[in-house]
């Protein structure tokens, strides 16, 4: 019989925590919900229940993300479990790697994206299978010498879907060891540097990348010989690529005797996502500064909002976090003598194609201090 896997949802809005579990259940059927709205219970939750992965939001009450994180990862009698923070906000380098040096795995923005999510829940899912595969057998393999054969040919295969997977991402990965040579690369490096395996492996950072970027690398490499996990961002010019915006994230790997013999490394091409933002937050910096606000809604009842800039306080008394959350609809706000004239022409500009935008006639609005203002939109 097919046991269902188990996730714990933590968030301190009961809204999103319902509406998380309902996206949860459309992407994958076998997935039963656990779900706490404080840190305290969802260490509870966790001792009793024991969930195969954690979507944990950094901003509850009680005790924040990062602590529950940190305290889950120090218990040496709960199982590994891939944790997956989520935040609504925007999160610096440093805010990172106070994540992973918690033991988070993965980090996931509000709101939601549903492929996204599933991309990302799948993922840390396969993580947990690979992680109890793995010891599973290293407890086997003491048993007898016949089943040490077995599982060892066990360990070949799940190496292989890891190199199967190293090699197709779109992200560099390599691995250095304690004299910066590289040991290994995968297909996406090589694209990137224009060069080939055998003249790469073996070879070091300094012969490979130029003794300018590998001045820059190295104190992040030794720190992270130390026993860091180690994020930066990182400008480098690949031949015929240009210039490009890395994040870079260094990972140590311990040898049988508990020794850092090699570190691993993700360098993430940042250049395209950096343009986007960059233009992102001039346009915030011009709506915020305009007496305007700007609204994006989804076509549902009450009108749930998906993005609002942040001078909607100055004029509707409700921060922006309360729209985007879920505590405040738009719908919500519109006095319900003028509800029906508005929401009625709104749903007729909508199934207008090609409409990218329309005005209403001025109405009503009840701001959080319980006052009435008549707006334009």
């Amino acid at each position: 019989m097919r046991i269902n896997k188990k996730i714990l949802i933590v968030d301190d809005s009961e809204e999103y925590l319902f509406l998380l579990q309902d996206l949860i259940k459309t992407l994958e059927h076998d997935i039963d919900t656990i779900m706490a709205n404080n840190g305290a219970e969802a260490l509870r939750k966790v001792e009793t229940e024991l969930p195969d992965a954690i979507i944990l939001d950094i901003q509850i009450p009680i005790i924040d993300g990062y602590e529950v994180c940190r305290r889950i990862r120090n218990n040496p009698d709960i199982p590994f479990i891939p944790i997956i923070l989520v935040t609504g906000q925007y999160l610096s380098t440093e805010n990172r790697i106070d994540g992973y040096k918690a033991g988070c795995d993965d980090y996931l923005s509000k709101p939601f994206n549903k492929s996204e999510l599933f991309a990302r829940l799948s993922s840390v899912l396969r993580i947990k299978e690979l992680h109890e595969q793995l010891k599973n057998e290293r407890d086997n393999l003491e048993i007898t010498v016949k089943k040490r054969t077995r599982e060892l040919e066990k360990s070949q295969n799940i190496l292989m879907e890891y190199k199967n997977v190293v090699e197709g991402s779109k992200d560099m990965i390599i691995a250095l060891d304690t004299e910066y040579k590289f040991v290994l690369i995968n297909d996406s490096f090589l694209n990137y540097t224009s060069r080939l395996r055998e003249n790469i492996l073996g070879y070091t950072v300094s012969h490979v990348l130029g003794k300018e970027a590998f001045n820059k690398l190295k104190p992040h490499i030794d720190k992270c010989f130390q026993g860091n996990v180690v994020e930066f961002e990182f400008q480098y010019t690949f031949p015929g690529r240009g210039k490009k915006d890395l994040n870079i994230v260094y990972y140590p790997l311990k040898n049988k005797n508990g020794d850092i013999s090699e570190i691993t490394s993700i360098l993430k091409d940042m250049t395209e996502r950096k343009e986007v933002e960059k233009g992102l937050k001039e346009a915030y910096r011009i709506i915020n500064m305009s007496p305007a606000v700007a609204f994006l809604w989804r076509n549902e009842e009450n009108l749930p909002v998906t993005f609002v800039s942040d001078n909607v306080k100055s004029l509707f008394g409700y921060t922006a976090k309360e729209f985007i959350s879920g505590k405040v609809s738009y719908g919500s706000i519109i006095h319900p003598d003028d509800f029906k004239r508005v929401i009625r022409k709104m749903q007729k500009i909508s199934t207008v194609s090609g409409r990218r935008k329309f005005s209403n006639e001025p109405y009503r609005i009840i701001t959080k201090a319980g006052k009435i203002k008549w707006i334009d939109a």
